[in-house]
């Protein structure tokens, strides 16, 4: 029976000893899978949002979060914050599969040499593209979206390639207390490649797609504005020549489009938005329109002349 007395002894001293140094260990930290965190130590700036244990602070034109997972900086030059995590981006060049806009000319009976058709193949090809990526504050990866900002375009007579090149996207991105925007527009060419398109993400990914027209020219004076609950986007549309013919104002509450008016003049050649707008105190949508100030306010729309 002695003989069994000692190896127990050792069996429990190790175990003893095994129990006491895991007590002392520190606790283990969360795997951190966003690849914007980066560690980070001894951080002075001003807190700008506050969500349960979670502080972002903005220092010396940097993003930091303080979390339960520790101190990190976001490696992004911009992020958008929400209850539920953050959306930053970076830009990158890779092979991806992007449209090319064939435009194809030929001769014409009575219009002599004339754009015939317009056909869109997909080609892959070395191009700059947005990593879009959402995480949570633990640093877990909720959704990513690759964002390709060119198209190729190229031009035919008869079937020989005359022209060819790559233009850019025009892209547009904001915030409301919940949801992701971003508005995406084809640049030059663009003849009629296609609609541009409205975006609209919250924590689960892509919620929304919203076309916002098809215009011969892209759009300018272009502005995102938001409240929290409500966001405003406006801009102007041209004519083929570059002369202004209207302006589109779209409001919506969370991700619901309640406010979607096309504006036109045709007897003025001046701008329909004047590239700016707001939400009140009151809750109500305020933008510069024509040579006055549209407003918007609990379903009523009203127009006054400056």
């Amino acid at each position: 029976m002695k003989k069994f007395i000692l190896p127990l002894f050792i069996v429990l001293l190790i175990s003893a000893v095994i129990i006491l140094n895991h007590k002392h260990q520190p606790a283990s930290t969360p795997q951190v899978q966003c690849p914007f965190l980066v560690p980070a130590n001894g951080v002075n700036g001003s807190v700008i949002a506050s969500f349960d244990d979670t502080l972002i602070i903005r220092s010396e034109g940097k993003f930091f979060m303080k979390s339960r997972t520790g101190t990190y900086m976001i490696n992004s030059s911009e992020a958008y914050f929400f209850p539920w995590g953050f959306v930053a981006s970076e830009e990158g060049k890779e092979v991806f599969s992007v449209p090319k806009y064939v435009m194809n000319y030929g001769e014409d009976p009575e219009w002599g040499d004339i754009l015939k058709n317009i056909s869109i193949e997909n080609t892959s090809y070395m191009i700059k593209v947005n990593h879009l990526i959402a995480c949570d504050y633990g640093g877990k990866i909720l959704w990513k979206h690759i964002q390709p900002l060119s198209y190729l375009w190229e031009i035919k007579e008869e079937g020989v390639t005359e022209k060819s090149g790559e233009s850019s996207f025009q892209i547009y991105t904001h915030a409301s207390e919940e949801y992701f925007f971003m508005a995406k527009f084809l640049g030059k060419p663009r003849y009629h490649f296609g609609p541009d398109w409205l975006y609209i993400y919250n924590e689960n990914g892509l919620v929304k797609e919203i076309k916002l027209g098809e215009p011969p020219e892209p759009p300018d004076r272009i502005f995102f504005t938001s409240n929290g609950s409500y966001t405003l986007l406006g801009f102007n549309l041209y004519e083929g020549d570059g002369t202004p013919y209207g302006g589109r104002i779209m409001i919506f509450n969370g991700s619901e489009v309640i406010f979607d008016k096309f504006i036109s003049r045709n007897d003025c050649l001046c701008y329909p938005v004047h590239g700016w707008g707001q939400i009140t105190l009151k809750g109500c949508a305020r933008f510069g329109m024509l040579e006055g100030v549209g407003t918007y306010c609990n379903g009523t729309f009203t127009y006054e002349k400056e």
